[in-house]
């Protein structure tokens, strides 16, 4: 006995430095795994307000803050639009790509989850033979193995925790992706009403011209109007229909983007837009006072792309900490049990065996630099994640501001362009009555009319400009995608 006390103690010595380096670690409370020489982050700090003025919606109540913006299209009441967002979203290959980096990033953390637990794995066999001088006999064996990494130093848990914050990265990034594609259908639908109604006026200014260009053929052959007028009136004509050509073919312009962005049949399209092209373009305004007038800081929470950008600086200060883990030693313990019997010569014999161990340590010694040289490219990483961050947020409050402004420059236009529209329908039907009452030429109504044409088509435009500006707004601040995620701003 006292032979082996030396043997003993040597063994025990083993199984404590193990232990002992495990209650070490143990002691490093968790989620306070920072490296202490790790980069500083840099926080991105949006301004304290708007600099621009935030656009008026009156008579629109303010939404709840979990629907903020992501019923907004279903205020449009457009049915179409509300069908055609659905399948471009199903065919739009970006968010096709999302959705697959989303799938894999998931696999990625099962996999780093399952990390943490043993792995165990099962075998069985059978034989039966000779092989002399041994008579015939008969071996059946079954078994599992396990093996198990204990996490010491909490490598494992910034991988779990790296693998995390790249999968809320990847959602983020989807809903980035669907918001994406529901303003491009909007913004195309919008163009494509709209589009019918400029169709319209320039048919109905070619009618004019064409009409003007009657009147001046007459009065040329009377001796009234001279041939160089007559000419003019004839140039303007077909001015007139080949810009009814260009209207035309912008509208079929934006149908094929249409049926490219829904993978819809361009006949389905067309026969959609008929249905309600006569009726006018409208849009949902949604209330400033949730979430527009709000600090920037609350506003861009709701953007996904910048919800993907803080998590892309999560998963690399998570990488910079699983590199700087690499350096220390990794603990692993391994067992396995098999059951067996063997049948030889009628006699069966008990095969069974089991064992714990062995406990092993791995020191990191000597590896010509590797684990150095991948723990200053994880920092490297780490710190252009945080200038991506950065410069995202400024892209996002540049966007929000520019839509602002936007919005602000069509409402004041709006108001001097619809008047200006009114007053010429009112100077067209003033020269009808001096007409019926033989004071004014047919020539000077037809001008009238055109010039009051020329008001409507830059009142539709701007209504479509002012439209676009809301689809950018609703876009630029994240089209309520439904979550709040936890964004890297200073408070």
């Amino acid at each position: 006995m006292n032979g082996n006390l030396p043997r003993l103690m040597r063994m025990a010595g083993l199984v404590a430095l193990p232990l002992g380096l495990a209650a070490c670690s143990a002691l490093i409370p968790a989620g306070t795994s920072r490296p202490s020489d790790a980069p500083r982050e840099a926080l991105a700090s949006p301004p304290d307000q708007w600099q621009a003025p935030a656009p008026g919606a009156p008579g629109v109540a303010a939404p709840a803050a979990s629907d903020r913006l992501a019923a907004w299209w279903a205020r449009w009441n457009d049915p179409v639009l509300d069908e055609w967002i659905a399948a471009a979203q199903s065919a739009s290959p970006t968010v096709s790509v999302a959705r697959a980096r989303l799938a894999q990033a998931e696999v990625a953390r099962a996999n780093a989850s399952a990390s943490f637990l043993p792995a165990v794995d099962g075998s069985a066999s059978g034989q039966r033979g000779a092989q002399y001088p041994l008579p015939l006999s008969t071996i059946v064996q079954g078994g599992v193995q396990a093996r198990w990494e204990l996490d010491l130093f909490g490598t494992l848990r910034t991988q779990a925790d790296a693998a995390e914050a790249r999968v809320g990265a990847a959602q983020a990034q989807w809903h980035d992706a669907r918001v994406s594609v529901a303003a491009e259908v909007a913004q195309q639908w919008t163009s494509l009403r709209a589009c019918a109604e400029l169709l319209r006026n320039a048919e109905a200014d070619s009618a004019s011209r064409g009409e003007s260009a009657r009147l001046s053929a007459i009065a040329t052959r009377a001796g009234f109007v001279a041939s160089a007028a007559d000419a003019l009136a004839q140039a303007a004509a077909a001015q007139g229909r080949a810009r009814v050509a260009q209207q035309a073919g912008q509208c079929d312009a934006i149908v094929k983007g249409l049926a490219a962005l829904t993978a819809l049949p361009e006949s389905q399209i067309r026969e959609k837009w008929r249905a309600v092209a006569v009726d006018r373009p409208s849009i949902a305004m949604f209330s400033v006072a949730n979430p527009i007038a709000a600090l920037p800081a609350e506003t861009l929470e709701q953007r996904p792309d910048l919800a993907a950008a803080a998590r892309a600086v999560e998963a690399a200060r998570a990488d910079v900490e699983q590199a700087e883990r690499a350096h220390y030693p990794r603990l692993s313990l391994s067992g396995q049990l098999g059951l067996g019997r063997a049948r030889v010569a009628g006699n069966d014999l008990n095969l069974t065996t089991w064992l714990i161990g062995p406990l092993s340590l791995s020191v990191p010694i000597f590896d010509g630099g590797r684990r150095r040289a991948a723990e200053q490219g994880a920092r490297a990483a780490y710190e252009d994640a945080v200038l991506a961050y950065a410069a995202a947020v400024r892209r996002a409050v540049r966007e929000v501001e520019d839509a602002l402004v936007q919005l602000q420059s069509t409402a004041r236009r709006s108001q001097e362009a619809e008047l200006v529209a009114r007053q010429m329908a009112a100077h067209v039907a003033a020269l009808q009555d001096k007409q019926r009452a033989g004071l004014a030429s047919g020539l000077e109504v037809q001008e009238a009319r055109r010039n009051a044409l020329g008001a409507e088509a830059a009142w539709i435009a701007l209504q479509l400009e002012r439209s676009t500006a809301w689809v950018q707004l609703y876009r630029a601040t994240g089209g309520g995608w439904g979550e709040a995620p936890r964004v890297l701003v200073s408070s």
